[in-house]
């Protein structure tokens, strides 16, 4: 599950530069923002409620750190990297963290009760 939304994250956000990078002008896209977090291991940390709520300059502003995170991860040394953003940072509580690993939790016992039924 983890590897298809990686593979979704990748074509949306590909979509997305494309789409930038033809028509030279940025245009808000909330599911983008998310997409671009979840690069950097902060989409799902960040609810896309949370999103809907931020600014054009907050949602902006994250996509430029989560698009110089993503690069200097991909062996770009030489991409610097701004300060993560306060709004994206204070969704990474201890709270959060723990729903994170709960539906992690949820969604493996799903599948191995759905392959046990399988089996039968």
């Amino acid at each position: 599950m983890k590897r298809l939304r990686a593979i979704l994250r990748h074509i949306r956000t590909a979509t997305y530069e494309l789409q930038l990078w033809i028509t030279g002008r940025w245009r808000r896209d909330d599911m983008c923002t998310h997409s671009l977090l979840g690069l950097t291991g902060e989409g799902e940390l960040v609810p896309l409620e949370a999103i809907r709520k931020w600014t054009n300059a907050q949602c902006r502003e994250a996509e430029q750190w989560a698009g110089a995170v993503h690069l200097q991860a991909s062996d770009n040394d030489d991409v610097s990297v701004p300060p993560c953003p306060a709004h994206v940072k204070e969704h990474d509580t201890p709270a959060n963290r723990l729903r994170i690993q709960r539906e992690e939790e949820a969604f493996w016992q799903r599948m191995a009760r759905r392959t046990q039924e399988a089996q039968r």
